[in-house]
């Protein structure tokens, strides 16, 4: 039973793990959806099965894909289920914690989407992943290039020379950094997961989020060209 890469349902179901990797949970839930309910093989999209019919469903799945929707249905509801759970936590909290939020800042281009969490009062991670697959080769090349440019460490792994595009991405690790401020340190992995963190180093925080959001955009506007 196999899936081929670049297949509608296997896309959406990479896609929705690379959202749900970076923090990115509306999309995550959006794409879950998409793959649950292309029906490859005439797999309804229903209520998920209990445990006990759960080995039986699987062994009636004709088709890799038929898993993938069976998989994905149930990961689209179980992240309902935690977002319901988080109102019902909130919704407890006091009023002063209204900036307690299940969804990050995204950032965009037309092929990347951008996570962005705070993580103390100069410290900010962005998590960033491709929304089609196959556009994860060119953010690769551009990964290469920029690392060449600014003379940063670049580790691939043994990788053959050969780039089949029925295989995923590569082995290739690529890193810079951009001084500025925020000061940025960007990581870009073979699987094309993409981490910066980005550093505040004035002595005066800024009075927006501008500044550092402009920066963290121009990370995926440059790796998007």
């Amino acid at each position: 039973m196999t899936a081929d890469f670049g297949s509608g349902v296997l896309d959406d179901y990479l896609v929705a793990q690379y959202a749900f990797w970076a923090g990115d949970y509306d999309y995550a839930q959006e794409r879950y959806s998409r793959a649950a309910g292309r029906e490859p093989s005439g797999l309804r999209r229903a209520d998920p099965p209990d445990q006990d019919h759960a080995d039986a469903i699987i062994e009636d799945l004709g088709t890799a894909d038929d898993l993938l929707v069976f998989v994905a249905n149930s990961r689209e509801r179980r992240i309902a289920d935690k977002r319901r759970q988080f109102q019902k936590l909130a919704s407890g909290l006091p009023a002063d914690s209204s900036d307690l939020v299940p969804q990050p800042l995204v950032l965009r281009t037309s092929i990347l989407r951008g996570a962005v969490w705070r993580l103390s009062a100069r410290q900010f991670a962005m998590r960033a992943y491709v929304t089609v697959v196959k556009s994860g080769y060119h953010v690769l090349d551009r990964a290469r290039d920029i690392a060449r440019e600014r003379g940063t460490e670049q580790r691939p792994q043994h990788e053959s020379g050969d780039r089949s595009e029925g295989q995923p991405y590569s082995t290739a690790l690529y890193e810079w950094e951009d001084p500025g401020n925020p000061f940025l340190s960007i990581v870009v992995t073979g699987l094309v997961f993409i981490e910066v963190t980005a550093f505040w180093t004035g002595r005066r925080m800024p009075t927006s989020f501008t500044p550092v959001q402009e920066r963290l955009q121009a990370v995926l506007d440059s790796l998007s060209q």
